[in-house]
């Protein structure tokens, strides 16, 4: 069984914003449960990601002028 991959505290505070969790978050962030939920909840949104292309965003004065290349 291969290992699983690291998840920075970034990814999971970014988790913890995404899913709206009440509470603190350093809760988010100290060994236990919700860590756990956190963790997979990550891992599985870069998996997801590194499949899907990232979308080009275009700043409001670039569409203003119609320029998208």
């Amino acid at each position: 069984m291969k290992p699983l991959p690291h998840v920075s505290p970034e990814q999971i505070a970014r988790e913890f914003r995404e899913m709206r969790c009440k509470g603190s978050p350093m809760d988010a962030l100290t060994p236990g449960p919700v860590r756990r939920v956190l963790e997979a909840a990550a891992r599985h949104r870069a998996k997801k990601e590194e499949h899907q292309p990232r979308a080009v965003v275009h700043d409001g004065r670039r569409r203003a002028s119609g320029d998208f290349d």
